[in-house]
């Protein structure tokens, strides 16, 4: 995560747009390294936090596109989330 946005300041535009949406959406320029702190403070237990909240049950929601062939197992397999 943190090679991936080095790299994508690579370039003039980009490391404007990055420092620009900062201004724009937060009204707080934060350096590479700061966010690179902030990440670091991401662990185990607040990705189980965060999971545990957000994807739960009745907040899952399901689409199927296309012709509904084996639309039986599509019913067993979504049955087990109920």
């Amino acid at each position: 995560m943190k090679g991936r946005l080095l790299m994508s300041l690579e370039s003039t535009t980009a490391a404007a747009s990055f420092f620009g949406k900062q201004e724009l959406f937060k009204r707080k320029i934060s350096s590479p390294e700061e966010l690179f702190q902030e990440i670091d403070k991401v662990g185990p237990k607040e990705i189980m936090d965060f999971s545990q909240k957000y994807f739960q049950k009745k907040n899952l929601n399901l689409a199927f596109v296309g012709p509904a062939r084996k639309f039986d197992k599509l019913t067993q397999i979504v049955s087990k989330f109920e």
